[in-house]
Parts: C-alpha cells; structure tokens; sequence
C-alpha cells in the first residue's frame, strides 16, 4: 500500500510540473510535426502511392581463409 502512495503522489507531482507536462505530451507532438514537415507529409495528396526504388546487392566472398587449425590442450587433460 505504501508503494501505491508513493507512486500516486509522483505522478501528481509530475502532472502539476510543466516541464514534465511539455516533455509528456509537447515534445512527441512537435517531433511528429517536425519530421511529417520534414519527409513530405503524412500521405500523398495526388493519391500516388509511396514506393522506393528496388537496390541491386552484390556479395563478394574475396577471403581465402586459413588452413590452419590449433590445437589446444585443456588443463588437465592429459
């Protein structure tokens, strides 16, 4: 029960903090605006649907490796 209280009274000790109360809700809601404004919007007003352009990947295995294994003894093991 004590730690019942002890959260109920941060948590109206945070909603009365408007600085806690603009990083809560003011920070999230500009960084959606700001990046919306930033990439172009939210959706296409032409009706155009988003596509990004495929990326051709080539992968090249240019290691020669190594033949040589060691051999490791264990303490103990003898």
């Amino acid at each position: 029960m004590k730690t019942l209280a002890i959260a109920l009274k941060d948590i109206s000790r945070s909603f009365r903090s408007f600085f806690a109360l603009a990083f809560m809700f003011g920070v999230p809601v500009l960084m959606t605006l700001l990046f919306a404004f930033l990439f172009g919007g939210v959706g296409g007003s032409d009706g155009s649907e988003f596509t990004i352009p495929k990326t051709a990947v080539l992968l090249a295995n240019e290691d020669e490796g190594s033949q040589f294994i060691p051999e490791f003894e264990i303490e103990g093991d003898s």
